[in-house]
């Protein structure tokens, strides 16, 4: 029953992620991803011409025009690629790591099905697979943030960038956000047919972004950029992936091969023989022991050993730990696409890094957020713990439904003020990201389908259900406020001053709301009033007038 829950919670998601899919590429995932661009697009171009097939083509004699947005940079780059590199689509560093992904992705479901196989999950399997999926975690959110924080705004300046691009690229990140969820609390009880599914759609989503990236983005690429504008893009990027020490470099030499990687990529991309030995050859053989080990015993079903596996994880976690603090070299706030115009410039970080280097904990917005993130996590000990006790009693299911309703209060007017007061007046300086508008429009879709479950909720139903649903809740709420702590903060003090935003923060404080309790209740009334109002200049007059009721 609860396996069946579970299915039921994600079905109608997956359907609707899915459903723009060409159905060529839903049913038909190539086996094989070093045969992608034949296998695929020769399919593709086969198959008959129904509408969704058709809405899914590229043509780029006659579509190239309407994702022109300067007359200053027409689409007349192609013949020169063509010139230059007769398979400049597929022989590039963008597509290689596209397939480099997916074969990923694929080396992983295949090893899973050989579990599957096998019956029971063994504790050594389950840790294996949490420890092969650390690494990927790290390769996915550097690709994410590649496409959404670099090139589709850069690319964005010369063209339309396509919709059903960046809405693919989303749904497919979305998806591996409820899988890390899965992931993270599997162990032998767990339902695995229920994380074969979600993977299936997980393959299905990664697949056919790759199919848009090769067969319309790279095309507009190279029709609205020459071939040093492209140069001048990414060799910074190309440079930094090859330098750094992660499992991405490791994956992708993997996937092209030692002997490919030495004799074609490194002299394609500039790099003499000997960095092979110096740096890259380190990074294959970390992620053959780190990876590729757990993907063979999985396969083989003969575990590595114990103390090696506590040490693969730890290993595992620090690099994405590390990872996390490197994201924001990925999100540029001083880059002109954020810029209204010459009259408010970015360049009010400097103050905030003099004044202190962590200024992001200097907001009060930072302290809110951290309670949003309190309050979702004692929720879920509550419910674990409800669980436990077995059926549910009347008084359980009350007091649940009324903390969720305050919840949703303040986290909608949080949500509201944001919206239609705060990123109006922000973009009087800077255009606010829309990833981040969309964040909250996300969030507060989600708070809208608790409640109705929950409105409807009656003595005896199972209250798996509702865990289920505030797990999907987290995983989304901690994903969207490591991005607003990466992006949101860095543009609002790059465009304001600290005296600007103190009266900002003055203004807000006046008008008591529903958010104040929370806060003070997470930071700890002492804390807070010794602390938090200090550093905000705010006095005790405040603190009675204000915090102190709402408290």
């Amino acid at each position: 029953d609860e396996d069946q829950q579970k299915k039921n919670m994600n079905a109608e998601d997956t359907q609707n992620k899915c459903k723009s899919i060409p159905s060529e590429v839903g049913n038909k995932i190539p086996s094989n991803p070093l045969a992608w661009e034949t296998s695929f697009l020769s399919d593709h171009a086969d198959a008959d011409a129904n509408a969704e097939v058709e809405q899914s083509r590229f043509d780029p004699a006659k579509d190239l025009p309407k994702y022109q947005k300067s007359k200053a940079f027409p689409p007349n780059q192609l013949p020169v690629w063509n010139k230059y590199n007769p398979d400049h689509l597929t022989d590039c560093m963008s597509m290689e790591c596209e397939n480099s992904y997916l074969f990923e992705i694929t080396s992983l479901k295949k090893a899973l099905l050989e579990v599957k196989n096998r019956g029971a999950l063994r504790s050594w399997e389950f840790e294996s697979i949490k420890a092969w999926w650390e690494g990927h975690y790290l390769w996915v959110n550097t690709r994410y943030s590649v496409f959404r924080d670099i090139f589709i705004p850069r690319l964005g300046r010369r063209f339309h960038f396509p919709e059903d691009v960046k809405k693919a690229l989303d749904d497919c990140y979305e998806t591996f956000q409820s899988l890390s969820s899965v992931l993270e609390n599997l162990n032998e009880y767990s339902s695995f047919d229920h994380l074969l599914d979600l993977w299936m759609s997980y393959e299905t989503l990664s697949t056919y972004f790759a199919a848009l990236v090769q067969t319309k983005v790279i095309v507009l690429y190279h029709a609205f950029f020459s071939i040093q504008d492209c140069v001048n893009i990414t060799t910074r990027q190309i440079s930094k992936f090859m330098k750094e020490a992660s499992t991405r470099v490791g994956a992708f030499i993997h996937f092209v091969g030692v002997s490919d990687f030495r004799s074609r990529i490194l002299p394609r991309e500039n790099y003499p023989s000997v960095s092979w030995s110096l740096n890259f050859k380190k990074h294959y053989d970390a992620y053959l022991e780190n990876s590729v080990a757990h993907l063979d015993a999985l396969v083989s079903g003969i575990p590595l050993g114990q103390s090696h596996e506590s040490t693969l994880v730890e290993k595992c976690r620090k690099r994405r730990r590390m990872m996390e603090q490197d994201e924001h070299i990925y999100f540029n706030p001083f880059d002109p696409i954020y810029q209204v115009s010459e009259e408010f410039l970015p360049d009010k970080l400097g103050e905030w890094v003099e004044y202190r280097k962590d200024h992001v904990k200097e907001c009060c917005r930072y302290e809110t957020n951290q309670a949003h993130l309190g309050e979702i996590k004692d929720m879920m000990d509550a419910l674990t713990a409800v669980r436990k006790r077995g059926q549910i009693a009347d008084w359980e299911m009350l007091s649940i439904t009324e903390w969720f309703h305050a919840h949703k209060e303040w986290i909608t007017y949080l949500d509201n003020l944001n919206l239609e007061r705060l990123y109006p007046f922000y973009e009087t300086r800077f255009h606010y990201p829309k990833v981040l508008k969309d964040g909250h429009k996300e969030i507060s879709k989600m708070l809208e389908q608790i409640s109705f479950f929950l409105d409807s909720w009656k003595a005896g139903d199972e209250l798996d259900i509702l865990v289920d649903m505030w797990t999907r809740y987290s995983t989304k709420v901690n994903s969207f406020l490591e991005l607003l702590n990466r992006m949101h903060f860095q543009l609002l003090h790059a465009y304001f001053s600290r005296a600007e935003i103190a009266e900002l923060v003055d203004s807000l404080v006046s008008d008591r709301n529903c958010c104040m309790g929370p806060t003070v209740y997470y930071q700890g009334k002492e804390k807070f009033r010794k602390d938090v109002m200090k550093k905000q200049t705010m006095n005790d007059v405040i603190w009675h007038l204000a915090f102190g009721s709402e408290y």
